[in-house]
């Protein structure tokens, strides 16, 4: 049956992605979990991107020996990028608990902004309002306070938006629309 998935994401990326959600979801829910406790924006976020990542290199992941532990190598790298990111933004001391090569640093970053530029492109995806949070987010890498701060914002109108955009760009990710 896993096998079957992964032959289903080299040749299907939008319905690949889908089945690995709805298969391995949990497991790598538990296992990012287990990486970054107490922090579920964190969690919430290395597996989106994780899954972004999945479907920009589908065939990369269906072909390696071990699929699975490739996946949980790419939201291993992505949560360390993003905790080392938080730390260099809020001025701690930064001991890097992940090495990650220059080129799959880079990798991560081209696929991430290609992405960001696809959905960017798709003028009626998002509402110009979430449009401009996402670029603070994604790009600017602010964090909920901030954006509550530059966007004159409550918390929860932040995380309400921040849920709506992240539902809009995996119902994208898997071929639907808004």
């Amino acid at each position: 049956m896993d096998n079957e998935i992964f032959k289903i994401l080299y040749d299907d990326p939008h319905r690949g992605v889908r089945l690995l959600e709805e298969r391995f979801g949990n497991q790598l829910k538990a296992f990012v979990v287990h990486k970054f406790p107490y922090n579920m924006d964190l969690v919430q976020e290395v597996i989106q991107l994780t899954l972004i990542v999945i479907y920009q290199k589908h065939q990369e992941v269906a072909s390696a020996n071990d699929p699975f532990g490739y996946i949980m190598g790419i939201a291993r790298r992505i949560g360390g990028k993003i905790r080392i990111a938080q730390q260099k933004h809020a001025g701690d001391l930064i001991e890097e608990q992940y090495q990650i090569s220059s080129g799959e640093e880079a990798d991560l970053d081209l696929l991430v902004k290609e992405l960001m530029d696809e959905i960017f492109s798709k003028g009626e995806l998002l509402t110009p309002r979430e449009s401009e949070i996402l670029r603070a987010s994604a790009l600017e890498g602010l964090d909920n306070e901030e954006l509550e701060e530059r966007f004159n914002l409550k918390p929860q109108t932040v995380k309400n938006v921040m849920s709506k955009v992240k539902q809009k760009c995996v119902n994208f990710l898997r071929g639907g629309s808004r």
